[in-house]
């Protein structure tokens, strides 16, 4: 009974990820007695809840690292762009702002890129994904939504309340998209429950995509980025038409956007063709290093 008022305190008070970790901490603990003990069965019975609890526990944390840190960067920079210089507070406040805006998109990137390696470490059938290769995942996210909050945040300089439409019009997009391909209904066994992580997967895909199932994603992301490059092409058009060019960040952003973006692809290309775990050559250390840890 006291273990199910806690849960049900932490829930209330939106500490969902506190409780998988302290459920994922009991399991290895337990994991760890049985295989002191000899029992096989019983270890890797553990283990697999074990990790089962840690990729809950890391999903809700990238859906709350997107709720909370996105819409902050998108609203510092756009605060930026508004008031370059301020009188009243002096030049700090922009540093502050800036400094804002850079820890918000390190987390983004760290959260995407901490899901990708977590949910391979979590599964003991895949490779884990190498450190070089954590390390240009997360170089590629960061070009990437870096450039998908600068083509909203010039948008939204421009055309303010029109933001929003844009926003809800590719939310809207998404969740089509997830629902037509049925994508969670192995997460969810209701209709109703594959329709909400729907709605929330879709306000991540707003800046990022994160792979929904386990399968080839080459199509996936043909599809996403070619949706995404082209609104961010259209905003930065509008915003070029109807832009005052004396503005400070007329130039400046739109050539900011361009390289991030072109950086992304580079990246993600580079991870894909040489460091990704299905590359021969990147992931015999990884599988190795994988049935060492199944054994135990």
């Amino acid at each position: 009974m006291c273990r199910w008022v806690v849960r049900i305190i932490l829930l209330v008070f939106q500490l969902g990820p506190i409780l998988r970790y302290l459920d994922s901490l009991y399991h290895g603990i337990k994991s760890q007695k049985y295989f002191k003990r000899g029992d096989k069965k019983q270890q890797q019975a553990y283990y697999t809840l074990m990790l089962y609890e840690e990729s809950d526990a890391i999903f809700l944390r990238l859906f709350e690292c997107f709720m909370e840190a996105a819409p902050q960067v998108v609203l510092q920079l756009y605060i930026l762009t508004q008031h370059p210089e301020s009188d009243e507070y002096g030049k700090k406040w922009e540093y502050v702002l800036f400094l804002g805006c850079v820890t918000s998109l390190l987390s983004l990137a760290w959260g995407v890129t901490a899901h990708a390696r977590g949910s391979r470490f979590t599964n003991l059938k895949k490779n884990n994904i190498s450190i070089l290769g954590t390390f240009v995942l997360f170089l590629w996210h960061i070009f990437s939504i870096g450039a998908r909050v600068t083509a909203l945040v010039l948008f939204a300089a421009r055309f303010q309340l029109y933001l929003s439409v844009v926003c809800v019009g590719h939310w809207i997009l998404m969740i089509m998209w997830l629902m037509s391909r049925r994508s969670l209904s192995g997460v969810c066994s209701r209709a109703v429950g594959e329709c909400f992580l729907s709605c929330v997967l879709g306000a991540v895909y707003i800046f990022v995509f994160i792979n929904d199932k386990d399968e080839p994603t080459r199509k996936k992301y043909v599809f996403y980025y070619f949706v995404c490059g082209l609104e961010n092409l259209v905003m930065i058009t509008l915003f070029l038409i109807f832009t005052d060019p004396s503005t400070w960040y007329y130039i400046s952003g739109v050539v900011v956007y361009f390289i991030l973006f072109v950086l992304g692809l580079i990246f993600m290309t580079l991870y894909y063709s040489l460091l990704h775990p299905t590359v021969p050559h990147a992931n015999h250390s990884q599988k190795l290093q994988k049935t060492q840890v199944n054994s135990q």
